[in-house]
């Protein structure tokens, strides 16, 4: 029996999962997932379910796979600005700072907002 391949994407900006809260309701202690956390679930959920369909659940072993894409961080570490000063290939340093490789990182940013937006 071939093993089948189930694959899809969640095009959605990862997000750390936060440490739950607690609170005290009527003298007992309530467990809730922060707002962002409690969203981003949702959103995961949503779309896994959407291209999972009616399928089968799976009965035996499990491989899984993930592959994070995250937007460029707006700052970096003291740390990485001494490595792209002083380590870092200057060719590629340079081409990270162009106004090609900008312009080339806004398009993707906003198409992948934009099919994400259509897609939810």
């Amino acid at each position: 029996m071939t093993k089948p391949i189930i694959s899809f994407t969640i095009k959605a900006v990862p997000h750390p999962q936060l440490r739950p809260r607690v609170s005290m309701i009527g003298g007992h202690p309530h467990v809730y997932d922060p707002k962002s956390t409690r969203d981003f679930k949702k959103i995961v959920t949503k779309l896994a379910s959407a291209e999972m369909g009616k399928t089968e659940p799976i009965d035996g072993p499990l491989k899984v796979s993930f592959t994070f894409y995250r937007p460029v961080q707006q700052s970096l570490s003291k740390a990485d600005k001494v490595y792209n000063r002083t380590r870092r290939d200057q060719e590629a340093n340079a081409f990270y700072h162009s106004t090609r490789w900008t312009r080339t990182r806004d398009f993707v940013k906003t198409r992948d907002m934009m099919r994400s937006w259509y897609n939810c």
